[in-house]
């Protein structure tokens, strides 16, 4: 519908159709956002490319101990999304999120050398058929050393919930199912079905302060008693418009490591942050 706008003292909009001068009344309650016709244009016809339209941060750290022990530690944590199709009100759509978090480590002391690496990398695609209600199938492989565990892979999916995004905070919660194998230096492979429940929080404290936390846990439903979970909590100190410093703790736990492994496989990160 095209025509002349104009706002009415109650806060409602009247419009009057330029073809036939019939007018329209929309009330205040009912207008969601409002945009020139250009603005509104550039939104709903983008294309992108698979490879266009990923916002997010990706962040490298470095540090080096030397005494009795030399320590060299390398850490990097890359999260990044992309929906699509845009659109200024709600319609549809779908949300990809890639996250990998590395950590690798070594240790030399008297000539010998432990070496320490944990990697996890995750993909998870959620489609949003109602404003802040999604579905998602998740595949997630983990690596980690300290606890004896080769590899992990794990494939799954459920439904989750956005709570209201605002420029100062956001919370979005879900729950599935996942079909976990686990292969460890020692034990034999597992495959076990697994729950999964989870969250992930942001809040800005001030203007340059963020706080960010995840939080995944797995109860083993094949073998109750057993579980795993990650959790990772950051504060982030923006720089520049692009650069942050970033530091995080991070903690992945599992009740049935290898044997003469750690259940717990806790690390503090630091690290110059962009984002893009």
């Amino acid at each position: 519908m095209t025509g002349d706008v104009t706002l009415e003292p109650s806060g409602d909009w009247q419009i009057v159709r330029a073809d036939d001068d019939v007018v329209h009344v929309i009330r205040a309650g009912d207008v969601t956002v409002i945009l020139p016709t250009d603005a509104y244009l550039a939104i709903v016809s983008h294309e992108a490319t698979p490879w266009q339209d990923w916002t997010g941060s990706a962040s490298l750290g470095y540090s080096v101990q030397r005494a009795s022990q030399e320590t060299n530690t390398f850490s990097t944590i890359l999260d990044t999304k992309r929906e699509r199709p845009a659109s200024p009100v709600f319609e549809p759509h779908w949300r990809t999120t890639v996250h990998v978090t590395a950590l690798l480590s070594n240790a030399v002391e008297e000539a010998t050398s432990i070496g320490t690496n944990t990697v996890n990398a995750s993909l998870r695609q959620d489609a949003f058929f109602a404003p802040g209600n999604f579905v998602f199938g998740v595949v997630q492989y983990d690596h980690v050393g300290a606890q004896g565990l080769t590899l992990r892979q794990t494939y799954g999916g459920g439904a989750g919930y956005d709570f209201a995004q605002t420029a100062r905070a956001s919370l979005s919660v879900f729950a599935g199912l996942t079909f976990v194998r686990e292969s460890f230096i020692t034990n034999a492979d597992q495959q076990t079905v697994q729950g999964l429940i989870g969250e992930k929080f942001r809040f800005q404290l001030t203007e340059r302060a963020g706080l960010g936390h995840t939080l995944n846990v797995y109860p083993n439903l094949t073998l109750p008693g057993q579980y795993h979970f990650d959790t990772n909590t950051s504060i982030t100190i923006k720089l520049t418009d692009r650069f942050s410093f970033t530091t995080g703790v991070l903690d992945l736990f599992l009740s049935n490591p290898a044997p003469q492994s750690e259940r717990n496989n806790f690390a503090l990160t630091t690290g110059l942050t962009a984002t893009f």
